[in-house]
């Protein structure tokens, strides 16, 4: 028996991941945010996807994205977001998964 599901996306959870993505987008074509919301962004974006940033750490951490960081980012958000949920009671962003057991 095969189930299928619509996909749809939660487009609070999307937004806030979008948006976080701009800023690093931003930042690379040599428009600047604060550093302070640039690395807040980039902490956000290695947390969601688990994917760390090939740049280096300067004495405020690793706080300048690269353009493949940006990439592999993006490529996992596209890949990640009909998983992505906003609980707005708690106010954190949910990152569902589901395994295939044959």
């Amino acid at each position: 028996m095969n189930i299928v599901y619509a996909q749809k996306v939660d487009t609070v959870a999307c937004r806030i991941v979008e948006e976080n993505l701009k800023i690093v987008e931003r930042f690379l074509s040599g428009v600047s945010d604060s550093s302070e919301k640039r690395l807040k962004s980039f902490k956000f974006l290695m947390d969601l996807t688990g994917i760390t940033s090939e740049s280096d750490i300067d004495t405020f951490g690793q706080i300048f994205p690269t353009e493949r960081d940006y990439i592999l980012w993006k490529r996992w958000y596209l890949r990640n977001k009909f998983n992505l949920f906003w609980d707005d009671k708690n106010k954190v962003l949910l990152l569902h998964k589901s395994v295939q057991i044959e």
